[in-house]
């Protein structure tokens, strides 16, 4: 209750930096956008739906899914959204590229999670085949950012891995909300935002920043197969900039394996920083 929904709207859309929508604008290059979604719930169309849980206690002894199937109940329940208008193709099903959900409770805690939901539900004739990415009140923006990753990317974290303030999925939780750090060159390649550059012979090469160029460069050992490589950027701590806060500035290799990319287990690393 002491979150204005307004204050909420701006840390996701903005306007004014940081805010959650931008912050995938700027490190996809204008590949990646979210388009508000229509709602007429307490202040139309400000993309924020108020619900009530009950007790915080009770809340948070279920499992994060249950948390989840709670809050689509409660959202469905108000009646100001209609969830079929979100099924692009049609199929019945709601998946994680057709919307992504952000739950900002008002809990003590100061991190978030990515969960599915129990059930799956259905509402307005459309089942619910996704997940949820929720955080408290006072998770700064850069959690809300890596969190909705999880849902609309499937994206893995990188704890353990040496990401550092590196990557979006090293850790982020704890910050003040203006902290930011990018997203790192081996994401940005899986996720068809850049094209790195392979080197294919001894020799000079300018990088360039990599938060205002979509530029990374790519080594490997044609011995080793094209799955096992290094991949360098040049990190730069601009003020207004979403690296702003990354660990140090300068070149960062990092050691890929690809061949371990999507194990779903987040013991076997893809990546891991040199």
């Amino acid at each position: 209750p002491t979150v204005a929904d307004a204050t909420i709207s701006q840390r996701v859309y903005g306007p004014g930096f940081p805010n959650l929508v931008d912050y995938y604008r700027a490190n996809s290059f204008g590949k990646m956008f979210f388009t508000r979604a229509t709602e007429t719930c307490d202040t139309a169309n400000d993309r924020v739906v108020r619900i009530t849980l009950g007790t915080q206690a009770a809340y948070l002894a279920q499992t994060d899914s249950a948390q989840d199937r709670s809050i689509l109940d409660a959202v469905n329940a108000r009646g100001c959204i209609n969830f079929a208008n979100f099924d692009r193709n049609n199929n019945k099903h709601l998946t994680d590229d057709e919307m992504t959900i952000l739950a900002v409770d008002a809990t003590n805690r100061n991190c978030g999670a990515t969960r599915g939901i129990d059930g799956p539900p259905s509402y307005n004739g459309v089942q619910i085949d996704k997940s949820v990415s929720k955080a408290a009140g006072a998770t700064n923006i850069l959690t809300l950012a890596h969190e909705v990753g999880h849902s609309a990317l499937d994206a893995v974290d990188e704890y353990g891995y040496g990401a550092g303030s590196f990557d979006l999925y090293g850790p982020t939780c704890g910050p003040p909300d203006d902290n930011m750090q990018g997203v790192n060159a081996w994401q940005k390649t899986h996720l068809g935002w850049i094209t790195p550059t392979v080197v294919g012979r001894d020799g000079y090469a300018d990088v360039p920043r990599a938060d205002t160029n979509p530029s990374a460069f790519i080594l490997y050992d044609p011995d080793r197969g094209t799955n096992d490589y290094f991949i360098v950027e040049n990190r730069e701590r601009h003020p207004g900039s979403y690296d702003k806060d990354a660990t140090i500035d300068g070149l960062v290799i990092w050691r890929a394996d690809d061949s371990k990319y999507g194990s779903g287990d987040e013991n076997v690393r893809p990546i891991e920083i040199m």
